[in-house]
């Protein structure tokens, strides 16, 4: 699965950062992010439209998702018996 992932667009919980996704390649994502940018520009206002290609919009990851993984610590408890005198 390919996600697009927006640094600058925070997610749900803090620290964390929007996602759009999944596609299914990363020229799916690809052409997601050109449609977006067409419709958001036809969109803007003649200020916005006057803005260099790198000052319109910031950089977004692409990414793969690989695996989730879930953490599971491991504790190993050892138990030492000492005797003790009767009372």
């Amino acid at each position: 699965m390919i996600w697009i992932l927006d640094p600058e667009q925070p997610g749900e919980s803090r620290g964390t950062m929007s996602a759009i996704g999944p596609f299914v390649s990363v020229i799916a994502a690809e052409e997601y992010l050109r449609k977006d940018a067409r419709e958001t520009f036809l969109d803007a206002d003649k200020s916005c439209r006057e803005l260099s290609g790198e000052e319109w919009a910031k950089p977004v990851h692409i990414v793969q998702f690989i695996k989730t993984v879930q953490q599971c610590p491991e504790v190993r408890v050892s138990v030492r018996l000492k005797d003790i005198p009767n009372k």
